[in-house]
C-alpha cells in the first residue's frame, strides 16, 4: 500500500513470537469503500481501543507475575524461619537430663511448633488484609529485590529440605516441618 511503511520489530523480553513494530502512515490513501466504521477517523479510533486493551492485559499479566514472586518468596523466607526455629529446638531438646530440667529438655520441641503454628496463623491473617489492601491501592514492585529474595530463599529451602530428610523420622518437630 503506497505510504504505509513499517518500522524495525520491537526488542521484547521473553515474547519472541509475538513480532511487532512501528506503522507509519504517511500520505498513505484508502478508498471510502474500505474504511472502517464507514466514516474518517473511526478506523483509527478502534485500533486505538484495541491497542489499549492490548497493553491493560500485558500490564496485568506483568503485575500479577511479580505478585506470585512476592508471595514466594515471603513463603520461602517464612519456611526457613520455621526450619531454623525447629532445628534450635530439636539441638536443645537432645540436651541430657540435669538438675535444674530433671525431665530433660524435650518439651522444647513443643514449643518451637507452638510458636511455628502461631506465627503461620499470624502471617495467614497479615495476607488476608494485605490482599485486601493490595486491590483497594496497588503498589509498585520492585521486582530486582523480590527476585534476588526468592533465589536465596529456594537456595535455603532446598539445603534445609536435604538435611531435615534423615532427622523427621527421630523428632515430631522436625517431621511437621519436612
Amino acid at each position: 500500500v503506497p505510504g504505509l511503511v513499517t518500522g524495525p520489530p520491537d526488542q521484547k523480553m521473553g515474547q519472541k513470537g509475538a513480532l511487532s513494530c512501528d506503522v507509519i502512515l504517511e500520505d498513505c490513501r484508502v478508498p471510502a469503500a474500505a474504511l472502517l466504521g464507514g466514516g474518517e477517523g473511526v478506523g483509527f479510533k478502534t485500533a486505538m481501543k484495541t491497542l489499549d486493551r492490548g497493553r491493560l492485559h500485558i500490564a496485568a499479566v506483568c503485575v500479577g507475575a511479580a505478585e506470585r514472586l512476592i508471595a514466594d518468596a515471603l513463603h520461602n523466607f517464612s519456611d526457613m524461619a520455621s526450619l531454623v526455629i525447629a532445628f534450635a529446638a530439636r539441638k536443645i531438646a537432645r540436651r541430657p537430663a540435669d538438675e535444674r530440667m530433671t525431665f530433660g529438655y524435650g518439651r522444647i520441641e513443643i514449643v518451637a511448633a507452638l510458636i511455628n503454628y502461631t506465627t503461620l496463623i499470624l502471617v495467614g491473617f497479615y495476607l488476608i488484609y494485605e490482599g485486601g489492601m493490595r486491590m483497594i491501592d496497588p503498589p509498585e514492585v520492585a521486582g530486582w529485590t523480590v527476585v534476588i529474595l526468592g533465589g536465596v530463599a529456594l537456595a535455603v529451602d532446598t539445603l534445609t529440605a536435604l538435611l531435615t530428610y534423615s532427622m523427621q523420622k527421630g523428632s515430631v518437630n522436625i517431621r511437621a516441618l519436612f
